[in-house]
């Protein structure tokens, strides 16, 4: 009885395993050769209104210098 228990077992362990495999190849796949116009593309790269982007321009009169303030 505890042959065929492992049996069993191990035929599911096998199935749902390959079944993972499956679906991560497919992922990949799908993710891989996706073309630009896919849906998944459009959102990254879509500009997102509450971003922010820590970009600070240095104005005219320290452009190329490095100023240092003290307190």
């Amino acid at each position: 009885m505890d042959n065929r228990l492992g049996q069993k077992l191990g035929s599911l362990f096998g199935l749902v395993a390959f079944g993972f495999i499956l679906f991560i190849g497919f992922y990949h796949f799908g993710q891989r050769f996706a073309s630009e116009y896919s849906g998944h593309n459009m959102l990254r790269k879509k500009e997102h209104p509450d971003t922010f982007y820590n970009e600070v321009l240095p104005s005219d009169a320290t452009q190329g210098r490095h100023v240092f303030h003290l307190d």
